[in-house]
């Protein structure tokens, strides 16, 4: 979870989940908690935050004692909605802008495969979508909830599996999906993340919102861009996350969403695109653009015209209109990928990160990021940042500059990139099939064995 500001906001919400049954967070119901993450204030680790529930490999836990290392921070209350309202603006970043001017809006591919605490999810060819991992909340869709599950399985509605989806986004302790122009959720609701309003948790895939273009979730909020403009979001806001209790950025149509940790971001479908970012900004997520610890105004981040965003756990990264990264936040671990980590390392304004040839998808997890670098006729896939879990695609210790992931070469028309702020990675290729790699305590690398981190790519099993 979120480091440093947050504890104070934290605690109480921990409080909050020892009168409940359930909790939002991902972590296992049992095990010890994962190993990766890091903190604002020292070397970076081994050690993820525990929030709760005791994590399998790699990843923050929600509910019990925490692993080895790492504070833990974030949460916060649960409840409220923001719903679609008047535009916040946003302030520039004061400064020269990061990246070219750019041109039209290159093809944007949907998020068909996601990572969420400890579990995963990916949209089949068909539009079904299936899920692997950790299921304590029901985050599964199986119609059950407990246990975990090392291969992929249909996500099930009350009438029957879920169909026709375009994207997939999941969260901590909860997975959402977009199918037609409805959003379906399932999992934990004890922060109000599943439904607008609350509502029981559920372990089947429910409507939370018609009208939707894109849905994405934070650690424990939920968010959707709105086909009538502007961006509506519920479940935990204490941190700035859901936006302006009127909404976000009314009126503007929004051109990709995403969301991470205790943050939310939106690109405008404006000429030129517009990057804007709200929430916890305790290690500059939103840049030096935006004081304080945490906001609710969209802020505007000084990157050019940009066509992708991606939120880690402690940083952000985008990719501007001339397909080069940049990115910015907490850089204990050299997420960043600016060759300069280490303890205490915070960057506070968007960073050009040095690679050859035009990103084309970028994912940013716990302590590590990931891009793909060259398009589906020959991709190659860099990542960088800490290592615990093995989520670079290798053994041995972090990096902070970008390193190609080895065992792809076999592993053709990479189009989609998987991540959250935990230490699991994924790709998609064009025919469907998801391969994953990193921490693998509950089975969220979905290849059928439970473990330690995996090094090399593994195929997920139950899928195409």
């Amino acid at each position: 979870m979120r480091w440093a500001q947050g504890l104070a906001s934290f605690a109480v919400f921990m409080s909050t989940l020892s009168c409940s049954e359930e909790f939002q967070g991902g972590g296992d119901s049992g095990g010890s908690a994962g190993a990766s993450g890091s903190s604002t204030g020292g070397a970076s680790g081994s050690g993820s935050a525990s929030s709760g529930g005791a994590s399998g490999s790699g990843g923050a836990s929600s509910g019990g004692a925490s692993g080895s290392g790492g504070a833990s921070s974030g949460g916060a209350s649960s409840g409220g909605t923001s719903s679609g309202g008047a535009s916040s603006g946003g302030a520039s970043s004061g400064g020269a802008s990061s990246g070219g001017s750019g041109g039209g809006p290159p093809a944007l591919v949907p998020k068909t495969a996601a990572q969420g605490l400890l579990h995963g999810c990916a949209v089949r060819l068909d539009g079904g979508v299936e899920c692997w991992g950790d299921n304590t909340y029901g985050q599964l869709g199986r119609g059950n909830k407990g246990g975990s599950a090392n291969t992929a399985a249909d996500v099930k509605t009350a009438n029957g599996a879920l169909s026709n989806a375009k994207s997939i986004a999941a969260g901590v302790g909860h997975s959402c999906a977009l199918s037609g122009s409805d959003v379906y959720c399932w999992g934990s609701n004890a922060s109000g993340e599943l439904l607008p309003g609350g509502g029981a948790s559920s372990n089947v895939a429910i409507l939370a919102l018609s009208g939707a273009t894109d849905v994405a979730t934070g650690d424990i909020h939920t968010c959707a861009a709105l086909a009538t403009n502007g961006v509506k979001c519920w479940g935990s806001g204490a941190l700035g996350q859901l936006g302006p209790s009127g909404g976000a950025l009314q009126g503007k149509k929004i051109y990709a969403l995403e969301a991470g940790g205790f943050n939310t971001c939106a690109i405008t479908d404006t000429v030129p695109r517009g990057l804007y970012c709200w929430g916890v900004n305790d290690t500059k997520q939103l840049t030096s653009a935006a004081s304080g610890a945490h906001t609710a105004t969209p802020t505007l981040i000084a990157v050019t015209n940009p066509s992708h965003v991606a939120i880690g756990l402690n940083h952000a990264c985008a990719i501007d209109g001339s397909s080069k990264l940049w990115c910015w936040g907490l850089n204990v671990a050299g997420q960043v990928g600016n060759g300069d980590g280490g303890p205490g390392k915070i960057v506070a304004t968007p960073t050009q990160v040095n690679l050859t040839g035009q990103v084309v998808d970028v994912e940013a997890g716990r302590d590590h990021t990931c891009a793909l670098v060259g398009g589906t006729a020959a991709p190659s896939l860099y990542c960088w940042g800490g290592n615990g879990q093995s989520q670079l695609g290798k053994t041995g210790s972090g990096v902070d500059l970008p390193v190609l992931v080895s065992g792809l070469d076999s592993i053709a028309g990479i189009v989609d990139l998987a991540t959250m702020d935990n230490n699991t990675t994924c790709v998609r290729t064009v025919s469907g099939e998801v391969y994953c790699w990193g921490a693998n305590g509950l089975g969220q690398v979905g290849n059928g064995s439970t473990g330690t981190g995996v090094s090399v790519p593994a195929k997920v099993s139950g899928l195409p």
